[in-house]
């Protein structure tokens, strides 16, 4: 299956399931021969930039308020940094770049946890919710 194909499924499978396109397209990358750092960098713009896109479609929905940005932001932004400098030094001290894929199957692992359980707590909060069809517009 060549990139074309995989960039579309997951692209597909991002928008209708919630689930990360890099969930799809680092394994792809690394089969195309690209290195963990590489395949790494690329899932991480691939984040940041569609992560950029979903907060401002909610910020405009009024689904956010600013004053969250505000506070997630810095808290999102020091916890990436504070990551990337654990893994710089771990793949630098044991000289295994594989501990960067560690952090990307982690990250899956979490991801794949986490949101059918907020899923399930806000149906119970309420339920009406899972059944509201809003607007468009």
């Amino acid at each position: 299956m060549d990139l074309r194909n995989v960039s579309l499924i997951g692209g597909v499978l991002a928008g209708f399931l919630g689930i990360g396109g890099g969930t799809i397209m680092n394994p792809k990358m690394l089969d195309m021969g690209l290195s963990c750092e590489s395949a790494a960098a690329t899932s991480g713009f691939f984040v940041i930039f569609t992560g950029f896109l979903s907060m401002f479609q909610t910020l405009i929905y009024g689904g956010l308020s600013f004053t969250e940005i505000v506070f997630f932001c810095p808290l999102a932004f020091i916890g990436s940094m504070a990551v990337t400098v654990i893994v710089r030094k771990l793949v630098k001290k044991y000289q295994r770049p594989s501990f960067i894929m560690v952090c990307v199957l982690m990250s899956v692992l979490i991801g794949v946890l986490a949101i059918p359980c907020f899923s399930v707590y806000r149906a119970i909060e309420n339920p009406a919710m899972m059944t509201e069809v809003q607007g468009l517009c």
